[in-house]
């Protein structure tokens, strides 16, 4: 929900109401917050598993990804 009412801050040089700005702006940096979150629980799934994965180059992978959401590539 943050990143679809967090567009709204781009609403306002089209001609928008005024507060379209200011609350897509408060939305949107709420935006890395589920991510964070989503990294987070990543970490945990890691560190909880009863046994190895037996492809480990799959598991980085995925793990990779969520760290590198977290910082922005994605």
């Amino acid at each position: 929900i943050t990143g679809i009412i967090g567009t709204g801050h781009h609403f306002y040089w089209i001609g928008a109401p005024g507060y379209c700005q200011w609350r897509g702006s408060i939305f949107s940096a709420l935006e890395p917050i589920p991510v964070f979150i989503m990294t987070l629980f990543a970490f945990d799934v890691i560190n909880k598993r009863k046994r190895e994965h037996p492809n480990k180059a799959a598991a980085l992978w995925a793990m990779g990804t969520a760290v590198l959401a977290f910082l922005g590539a994605g």
